[in-house]
């Protein structure tokens, strides 16, 4: 049984730094979000990630695959990590990641 080629690719945006969870819990002390987002093609013969900056680091962000294919950010926090109360200055304006965009100016801030 054949299907139709498929691209299959993986966007992993944001999160926390090593240590931040229990910085946070014991110490209340809040490091900022990680501002990085690499994407990778899972089916590619040699896949490799291509990371780049986001305009601003996030934890905790939601994304939605838009019905043009390019990604919106949520949501989130600049600094802390999951979990319990445990994240600190919250991230207001949505991104749009244009997916077919050029490497380095991929992101669009909405509604600043």
């Amino acid at each position: 049984l054949e299907g139709p080629d498929v691209e299959v690719e993986g966007l992993v945006c944001g999160g926390a730094p090593k240590g931040s969870y229990l910085m946070a819990l014991n110490k209340r002390r809040f490091m900022p979000a990680l501002d990085t987002c690499a994407r990778i093609k899972i089916n590619d013969p040699n896949p490799t990630w291509t990371v780049e900056t986001m305009p601003k680091g996030r934890v905790m962000g939601d994304m939605l695959l838009l019905p043009d294919g390019n990604v919106l950010l949520i949501n989130g926090a600049g600094s802390g990590t999951a979990g319990w109360e445990l994240a600190r200055d919250p991230v207001l304006a949505p991104v749009v990641y244009h997916r077919d965009g050029v490497i380095g100016s991929r992101f669009e801030v909405q509604g600043e």
